[in-house]
């Protein structure tokens, strides 16, 4: 509303200082290469706004055209984003459903586009236990303990293998590392 009312102040304003000019009417003298021009106030006044507005434009149109590049990166990145996620979703499904293959397949591929997605990680360690390559899921899981979003479910996951495998103590030793960290839930 106060936006309003000040757009309609300057408007009046804008309104008043024309209808003052159009009033006091004014002459222009312009000398250019030895020849003088006589026009109005009102007509000067309109060329030069003319002016600006022509400029403003090929400004605009310049910034866009010199822009493009930039948009077509930030494009291309965008689907590149997309399609990640879209492998993140089917291979977290993939793993969901017990198939290994599939879920390999989409881990390699959002590995490949968003490799630097906390989920990404979580995907890649999913589709290695479900496929039992148990090498596979330790590093994974390694790999989760160098970043702070994923920390703890790297922590959890390195917990499960170690009791599937059987060591205890390094079971513990994970879990008491979980705890330290975060009170851990399981």
């Amino acid at each position: 509303m106060f936006r309003l009312l000040i757009f309609l102040a300057a408007l009046a304003l804008a309104a008043w200082g024309l209808m003052w000019l159009s009033d006091n009417p004014g002459l222009v003298t312009v000398v250019w290469r030895g020849v003088e021009y006589k026009v109005s106030l009102m007509l000067a006044l309109g060329v030069v706004a003319a002016a600006a507005i022509a400029l403003s434009i090929v400004w605009g149109v310049l910034r866009f055209v010199f822009n493009i590049p930039s948009f077509v990166t930030l494009a291309a990145r965008a689907r590149r984003r997309e399609k990640g996620l879209m492998a993140l979703s089917h291979g977290m499904i993939a793993v969901g459903a017990g198939d290994a293959r599939a879920a390999t397949k989409h881990a390699a591929e959002a590995n490949r586009l968003v490799a630097h997605e906390p989920m990404t990680r979580l995907l890649s360690a999913q589709a290695a236990q479900l496929a039992g390559d148990r090498a596979g899921a330790l590093a994974a899981y390694n790999a989760m303990l160098e970043h702070h979003e994923t920390h703890g479910l790297g922590l959890r996951g390195l917990h499960l293998e170690a009791r599937r495998g059987g060591d205890h103590e390094a079971a513990l030793q994970y879990a008491m590392r979980a705890n330290a960290h975060a009170p851990a839930a399981w």
